[in-house]
């Protein structure tokens, strides 16, 4: 070989490598998944950022006190109204929500949605749906109530998404008494109509004037690995509600695999962005299963709330997540401790409401540590 020909033979050698390493790089193979910011990489196209509109009018959460339950009230800006849960099957339960909703005057819940089956988010709903309170369109999970009478899904009138009756041939059935009766006073309304039943599904929004929630899961696939009532919390949806700038994360009983899923479907696609919350309510009561780290370092709530009841014996929150909630600086609220908390947003403001004395973990869990 000429020396010519080692030159030109060098040359390719280098060329190649280099085709090679720059190929590695703009498909993310690793060790070469990092971004050096100049743009060229596949699938890593950031969401253009909308610019923040204020809108006129308030939007306010209540995380209503209904003891070891969820029960949260959303009022919008442009007058409707959701209920999201309504904590156990307990006639003082049904009275504390009957008379939060007087006292504000509401008679309407235009969006009523029930995240999941337990019995400490859809054990009064029933009694909520059937008293004087107006119920328009309902949220919930792709679930059967054998019990009930009137099931949509059993009995064929079910609106179901293609998206999910082409994944699930049969969906999970659940037998408890208190989910049937939610079904059952749901679906026995005067005048009710099955395409207000709608299934809970990734990407599904509810848009009003300046506000917009949308669902991050349960995707139709995750509806396929539920296949036992054991599993049915992670049929929350992982929701975020989006006004004036403001974010706020709803989660339901969601546990770590939830969370996972919406890490894996939104984070490794390089939207990470669309997820830092202001406000997280804690997924399931602040159970050691949920608010995960690596959750909670995508997100990056600077506050927290935690729906949850005294002395309660499943002994929740657990001290994992508070320590983590803790450590992040990351300021949270017990219903436990701080009784009914109310979120105003309006304008640009964000701030809190409690009933009873602020009582902030972060502060004891400083004094402790």
């Amino acid at each position: 070989m000429t020396k010519k020909q080692r030159k030109e033979f060098l040359s390719a050698i280098i060329l190649a490598v280099f085709l090679l390493l720059l190929a590695l790089y703009y498909f993310s193979v690793p060790p070469f998944d990092f971004d050096l910011g100049i743009g060229f990489k596949a699938n890593q196209a950031q969401p253009t950022k909308k610019p923040i509109v204020i809108a006129e009018g308030a939007l306010c959460v209540h995380f209503i006190d209904v003891g070891q339950g969820d029960c949260i009230l959303v009022t919008l800006p442009d007058g409707k109204n959701m209920m999201i849960d309504g904590g156990k099957r307990d006639s003082k339960i049904t009275a504390t929500i009957l008379d939060y909703l007087e006292e504000y005057g509401i008679e309407r819940l235009d969006y009523v949605m029930l995240t999941h089956a337990d019995e400490d988010h859809c054990g009064s709903l029933d009694d909520v749906i059937k008293s004087d309170v107006a119920c328009d369109e309902f949220y919930m999970p792709y679930l059967v109530a054998s019990k009930a009478q009137n099931d949509p899904i059993a009995n064929g009138n079910a609106i179901v998404p293609q998206e999910i009756s082409d994944a699930i041939a049969t969906p999970c059935e659940i037998d408890t008494d208190v989910f049937a009766s939610f079904v059952d006073a749901m679906t026995t309304e005067e005048g009710f109509a099955y395409e207000k039943v709608h299934y809970s599904l990734s990407g599904m929004t509810i848009e009003g004037e300046g506000y917009t929630f949308t669902l991050l899961s349960p995707s139709a696939l995750f509806y396929k690995k539920v296949t036992d009532s054991n599993a049915k919390n992670n049929l929350s949806p992982i929701m975020i509600l989006e006004f004036n700038g403001k974010r706020v994360m709803f989660t339901g009983d969601a546990e770590g695999i939830a969370e996972t899923y919406v890490l894996d479907s939104y984070v490794a696609n390089g939207f990470s962005d669309i997820i830092d919350v202001d406000v997280l309510k804690v997924g399931h009561h602040g159970s050691y299963s949920s608010c995960s780290q690596g959750f909670l370092n995508i997100i990056k709530p600077e506050y927290a709330v935690i729906s949850v009841g005294e002395g309660n014996t499943y002994k929740h929150p657990h001290s994992q997540p508070l320590q983590r909630l803790a450590a992040m600086s990351i300021t949270t609220y017990r219903t436990d401790h701080n009784g009914d908390i109310r979120l105003l947003i309006e304008g640009e403001g964000m701030t809190f409401d409690l009933q009873k004395t602020e009582v902030s973990f972060v502060e004891l869990y400083k004094r402790v540590a």
